[in-house]
């Protein structure tokens, strides 16, 4: 079987511990059977594999039809988390289940807003893939913020403005919670990531950039094209290049290193 869950292909994961007839058959969504399963002496609704409960796989997988029955089963925990603190809604934001999320915000219990072992929320990782309908939705819930920071100090608009969603990072300008100069553990702002990675796509690296983000930024919200910020390197680079590269903005991605500082190397963006 060639069936993906995300970046699980699921010849991998039938091996999972604790991979049930239950969680398989909330992977594909079939409603009746998972039905027929609850109701088998010794089954738990919310019992995890080594990844999540069925609940969140179904979430996961966007099936809202079983999302919706499981919810109505008595007992059923709506934010029980996986193994890495990851909720329902959490995966249901990340891959642009409208439907699901919608489903599990009408739940108080769903612990929506639980940060992650990352410390990132719902917001944060639809932003990250782009989702605007999502983090729309998410925003109008009234109670997640989307200006709370990562671990790393990244915020939902950082995210967005480096994978270049424009739209998302339209949307988040909107809202009087979100600063857009916010630098992350790093000292790079939204702007600076979104230049940063126009010019990685300029390179060849695997990113994905529209070309607009930055400008948005810059032209929404008067954020200074100047912030500070490190590139993105190896190991042996940042310890090479550490001092020099703290002070390289936005203007630097996008022209090059030898014009901005001719002090400086150009950085091997594929590296």
């Amino acid at each position: 079987m060639e069936h993906t869950l995300g970046p699980y292909p699921l010849r991998s994961v039938v091996h999972f511990y604790k991979f049930t007839g239950l969680h398989c058959a909330s992977v594909f969504g079939l409603v009746e059977l998972v039905g027929a399963l609850i109701k088998m002496d010794g089954i738990d609704i919310n019992d995890r594999d080594e990844i999540g409960a069925p609940l969140l796989w179904a979430a996961k997988s966007g099936h809202g039809a079983l999302v919706k029955f499981l919810l109505g089963w008595e007992g059923v925990d709506p934010g029980r988390a996986d193994m890495w603190d990851r909720t329902p809604i959490s995966w249901a934001a990340g891959s642009g289940h409208g439907t699901v999320v919608g489903l599990l915000l009408g739940r108080e219990d769903a612990n929506y807003d639980k940060l992650d072992m990352w410390d990132r929320t719902p917001i944060s990782w639809a932003a990250e893939n782009g989702h605007k309908a999502v983090v729309k939705l998410l925003m109008g819930s009234g109670d997640m913020c989307p200006d709370r920071s990562d671990k790393w100090g990244r915020t939902s608009i950082s995210w967005a403005a480096e994978n270049g969603h424009g739209a998302v990072v339209e949307l988040l300008l909107g809202s009087e919670d979100v600063n857009p100069n916010i630098p992350d553990m790093w000292g790079r702002t939204p702007i600076a990531r979104a230049a940063e990675c126009g010019r990685g796509h300029e390179a060849g690296c695997n990113c994905y950039w529209d070309g607009k983000t930055s400008t948005l930024i810059h032209q929404t919200c008067g954020v200074e094209p100047q912030s500070r910020g490190v590139p993105r390197m190896g190991m042996r680079q940042w310890w090479n290049y550490y001092w020099g590269a703290r002070t390289l903005t936005p203007i630097h991605w996008i022209g090059g290193s030898e014009q901005q500082y001719p002090g400086l190397p150009r950085m091997d963006m594929r590296q």
